[in-house]
């Protein structure tokens, strides 16, 4: 395990997932300001409502861990400031074009590259846990599965994995600029990170089918609200926001892809 003076960075070979270490060493005293924590190999990873997230070595799985500045009710806005942070880093260093599917999804032509976890410890504390899929390589037994995403950036970009480390650091400096940009008074209640958002994000005006913990719905995705809900109309008409929820996105034939349960 190593770190540094500022920001300190703890890495490790093998934990059960950087969210919980982030979370034991916060309420042991090791951590008491902003930090990451990196895994080559996650034990016992996790995604949205404690679904599997599996994560073996070829993978990057890191947390963030923040002091928010922002007020409590706003704090669902670091997810989308996390999204938009590494969209911008593995363009700048692979060229690759990934995109953002709502709420929490990194997606390469309509397959899910990686995923973004937002936790709280207490009042005090966010934690952002980022999974990118490097260079893992599934059985094609197992390329279905909704457990872990099933395309590599390796494989599309031609991205070396012995240089994970130069997109570690980029996705970490990344996520500095737009802190920053978000902590500061002209940006307090997320506008910018939110419309940022909204331009990488390839759910909006698609047919998207949603399931909530009251039912399925479907209807036409019109926005990103400033607080990350997102808009639909309904086939009634009707125009909601939806606060959670599982979403896939229709195909141009009429069919429906991209269902996520990380």
């Amino acid at each position: 395990m190593s770190s540094g003076k500022e920001n300190p960075v703890y890495t490790f070979s093998h934990i059960s997932s950087t969210n919980d270490a982030a979370r034991r060493m916060i309420r042991g005293g090791e951590i008491d300001g902003d930090a990451v924590i990196v895994a080559d190999v996650q034990t016992a990873g996790k995604g949205r409502k404690r679904r599997d997230w599996v994560s073996p070595r070829g993978g990057l799985w890191l947390t963030r861990v923040l002091l928010p500045r922002l007020r409590r009710d706003r704090w669902p806005l670091y997810s989308f400031l996390a999204g938009v942070a590494a969209v911008r880093a593995i363009k700048g260093d692979t060229g690759v074009d990934v995109r953002l599917k709502w709420p929490n999804d990194l997606i390469f032509r309509g397959k899910k590259m990686g995923g973004i976890l937002l936790e709280t410890v207490g009042e005090e504390f966010v934690l952002i846990g980022v999974g990118i899929n490097l260079a893992v390589s599934w059985p094609s037994q197992l390329a279905g599965s909704t457990r872990f995403p099933p395309v590599n950036l390796c494989c599309v970009s031609g991205y070396p994995h012995d240089e994970w480390c130069d997109l570690r650091a980029a996705l970490l400096s990344s996520f500095n600029r737009e802190t920053d940009l978000l902590h500061r008074q002209t940006d307090v209640n997320g506008e910018l990170v939110v419309d940022c958002w909204r331009r990488y994000c390839e759910t909006l005006s698609c047919e998207v089918l949603v399931k909530t913990d009251r039912g399925c719905l479907r209807g036409t995705a019109l926005d990103v609200d400033d607080d990350g809900s997102l808009v639909v109309k309904r086939r009634d008409g009707e125009v909601i926001s939806l606060r959670a929820g599982e979403v896939s996105v229709a195909q141009k034939g009429g069919g429906i892809y991209g269902q996520q349960r990380q």
